[in-house]
């Protein structure tokens, strides 16, 4: 039977963003080398062996015809991911910077991020693209409504550091009372705190502006409503980078889908609104719109978050370049080798930036990798999907783009797995898109 035709596999496309994003969630402590078992990390291993079979056995049957053979973007994908998985495993054994436990998470979560993308690239392939969508709105959906819980109660999920006073209150020096008005006010959702779901919220915000766009009404309104939620909770947050990265991903969805009037006058009123309301609800706030220039000011005045977060920035790639060579401190290694730097030079122990963390901890050669194959992705999509995949190639782009600037946001991304997700899709996307092209010249 023909996956297109099998409710099972729709299901399972589903499920499956459910599955990245809410999977490393552990409900109980039972681990594995040190390495705690979640149904991600169990799960996907699984599903990845099972559509691989599932797949070859339906294209030795069907033929060539019925399943096209182009894999180039898929196999240009994994060639970079094994490098870099491979990579990072040499590091681990001869970079003596490298966290052997941190190092070996990391490379965990490279390996299911390959089966991952392997399974949306196979379930795009047979036509499941509107139940992977639709998995995103309701993993995105289910984090809303948990992030406005935590607002209105105060109460947070144990994988948050809200839910942790005592770690509250060494890390931040606060009283209790102040604390507790910190609790109030903060949504981190599913994950550690308010920089992580921010970012992840950014990322997918391109989603429902594809549904502000759609012809039907209904679609038209709950599209509507999930921005609205979604951009007050950036604001709750003062999510700066994560406003500005979900702002770009929303008007290059707008402008290359070549959305219609109405969808910019539903956008535009839907942010208005939602600013405003903020303004009535939390009227003592620091409107965001200032954040930047007081960031700036306290900058000037030699200090502050961005100066740490540039002093950051600069330390890690000098130091990556004097003592490496380039070649990286090794997977797992950043807090490690960069910890001794808050003190003298005002950094910070995490990278707060993917790429610098990618670049400090495996080096040049795997940084451009990377960077080289996620253009590749990006432009063969402006050149050959914009025209014939408007709706698709858009909504990919606007993800792409949010989550290069979003993932600058957390204290560190490596460990974060719903990325791959607008990855794995844009991957398929090319591979559908080149098979098309082959077509009309055989």
């Amino acid at each position: 039977m023909s996956i297109t035709n099998n409710k099972y596999f729709k299901i399972i496309s589903v499920l499956l963003p459910l599955l990245i994003i809410f999977g490393n969630i552990s409900i109980s402590n039972y681990s594995v080398g040190g390495i705690v078992l979640t149904s991600y990390r169990i799960l996907i291993p699984v599903l990845c062996v099972v559509l691989i079979w599932t797949y070859l056995r339906e294209k030795s049957q069907s033929g060539i015809k019925q399943i096209s053979d182009n894999k180039t973007a898929l196999i240009i994908y994994c060639f970079v991911m094994l490098f870099w998985i491979a990579y990072g495993i040499m590091t681990l054994v001869f970079f003596k910077y490298s966290v052997f436990r941190t190092g070996a998470k990391e490379i965990m979560i490279l390996i299911l991020a390959t089966m991952s993308v392997i399974c949306l690239w196979i379930l795009c392939r047979h036509g499941c693209w509107n139940e992977i969508l639709m998995g995103i709105r309701i993993a995105v959906i289910i984090t809303i409504f948990i992030g406005f819980a935590e607002i209105i109660t105060g109460k947070h999920l144990n994988t948050s550091r809200f839910s942790d006073m005592d770690y509250l209150r060494s890390a931040l020096a606060l009283s209790d009372s102040e604390l507790e008005k910190i609790r109030w006010k903060k949504a981190s959702g599913i994950f550690y705190n308010e920089n992580d779901f921010t970012a992840f919220l950014a990322v997918f915000t391109p989603v429902f502006i594809h549904d502000i766009n759609d012809k039907k009404k209904i679609i038209r309104l709950l599209g509507c409503l999930a921005l609205g939620a979604v951009f007050f909770l950036l604001l709750t947050d003062d999510a700066f980078i994560c406003v500005i990265a979900g702002s770009l991903g929303i008007i290059l969805c707008l402008l290359l889908n070549r959305a219609r009037l109405s969808s910019y006058l539903f956008t535009g009123g839907t942010l208005a609104a939602t600013r405003g309301l903020f303004a009535i609800i939390s009227p003592s706030e620091m409107a965001l719109e200032l954040s930047l220039v007081d960031q700036l000011n306290n900058m000037n005045l030699g200090y502050g978050s961005l100066l740490h977060r540039l002093n950051t920035y600069k330390i890690s790639f000098t130091e990556t370049i004097r003592v490496t060579k380039g070649f990286g401190f090794g997977a797992g290694s950043y807090t490690e080798y960069f910890k001794q730097f808050v003190e003298t030079h005002d950094t910070m122990v995490n990278p707060h930036c993917y790429w610098i963390e990618i670049f400090s901890e495996y080096g040049v050669i795997v940084f451009l990798l990377f960077i080289a194959m996620l253009l590749f992705l990006y432009i063969r999509i402006i050149v050959y999907a914009l025209s014939a995949e408007r709706v698709k190639a858009s909504l990919i782009l606007a993800m792409g783009t949010a989550f290069a600037m979003a993932c600058i946001a957390p204290s560190s991304y490596m460990m974060n797995t719903y990325h791959w997700i607008p990855i794995g899709m844009a991957v398929w996307l090319v591979d559908s898109m080149s098979n098309k092209q082959s077509k009309l010249t055989e």
